[in-house]
């Protein structure tokens, strides 16, 4: 593996570690502090890992060509404040979402919403976006069943009919959200081709990004 993360993949495997004992570790810690703790490990470790390449250098290409009116990133970081040169904000209008108000500085300028992805509806009409990125929140702000499940419920009502999410989780962090009851009402497995509707990493067996259209209310 020739990435850049690997010198830091050390911090990376222990805080995944962590990650995976959320049950144990969470009561313990404040949300600051998780929130502090990730953010350090991914600034100095995710940017080369393959989920975050294939992230950048065919996800977000390929709907920059394919021709979305309006696409939302949740969650704001100093590694994505770059996403938004992808898109020409004009043919497609790149928005990003984070509930931490100190995060939009890393947003998209213009085009940031602060508030937390289950409270979305009450920042933009519904139907608004065609789609949404969902990437690293669950099991990291968003962390049990029925917090996943609104989450899901909530970004329905501002999709589109048809619609297009996108969920890049962890495996041994949070259940499948494959499986989550509101997915199946609410949602179906169907790639933006010619992404496939699911992809893992050999090089990384834990990530993995599934896609899904939004079905009708």
């Amino acid at each position: 593996m020739k990435y850049e993360a690997l010198f830091f993949s050390p911090i990376y495997r222990v805080a995944r570690w962590a990650a995976r004992r959320a049950r144990i570790v969470r009561p313990l810690l404040p949300e600051r502090s998780i929130a502090a703790i990730h953010h350090y490990v991914a600034v100095r470790a995710l940017g080369g890992l393959p989920e975050r390449r294939y992230l950048e250098e065919s996800i977000l290409p390929t709907l920059a060509r394919a021709g979305f009116r309006r696409i939302l990133f949740v969650g704001c970081r100093r590694y994505t404040r770059h996403y938004g040169r992808y898109f020409d904000g004009e043919s497609t209008e790149y928005w990003t979402a984070d509930c931490d108000a100190a995060a939009a500085t890393w947003g998209a300028p213009g085009r940031h919403l602060v508030c937390d992805i289950r409270a979305i509806r009450a920042h933009v009409p519904a139907g608004f976006f065609d789609v949404v990125l969902l990437n690293g929140v669950f099991g990291f702000g968003v962390n049990d069943e029925p917090s996943m499940n609104e989450t899901l419920a909530a970004i329905h009502d501002v999709l589109a009919p048809g619609g297009r999410l996108m969920v890049g989780w962890d495996k041994g962090i949070v259940p499948d959200p494959s499986g989550l009851s509101y997915m199946g009402q609410l949602f179906r497995p169907k790639p933006i081709e010619p992404l496939p509707a699911h992809k893992s990493f050999p090089e990384n067996l834990e990530h993995v990004y599934d896609f899904f259209a939004a079905l009708p209310a």
